[in-house]
């Protein structure tokens, strides 16, 4: 399993610990999806969310609106690069499915961006006709 209780400070404000959650395959081998949690003060902040299984797809990344613009999605990037290097699984790659905010940050981390699988929105605007 991954190192726990890894703490990072961001800024002389944030100290944060970060932990990963796996989902085991039922086939075996690298777990289905993995989870990694930013806590502040023990209180999850932000995650993000990926399959190490299959292609390590990107499936979800979010932070609390209190504490954004911090690092705290790129940290949570670089900290699941880290768990999944220290494991032996696929790190996590950028998904097509993504908002606005989401492909600058994309953009922002680097790494490969596959092309939108629909138009770029504002995140409020997701899931609206």
């Amino acid at each position: 399993m991954v190192r726990e209780g890894t703490t990072i400070v961001l800024d002389h404000e944030l100290r944060l610990n970060f932990a990963a959650i796996e989902k085991p395959h039922p086939g075996g081998g690298n777990p289905a999806v993995v989870t990694v949690v930013c806590l502040l003060d023990g209180v999850p902040i932000g995650h993000l969310k990926w399959t190490p299984h299959d292609d390590g797809e990107l499936t979800h990344v979010f932070v609390d609106d209190h504490v954004r613009r911090r690092r705290i999605a790129t940290t949570l990037w670089e900290v699941a690069h880290e768990v999944a290097v220290l494991n032996g699984w696929t790190p996590p790659q950028h998904s097509g499915h993504r908002s606005l905010e989401g492909y600058l940050w994309a953009r922002a981390v680097g790494g490969d961006l596959p092309e939108p699988k629909e138009p770029l929105r504002p995140w409020d605007e997701w899931g609206q006709s």
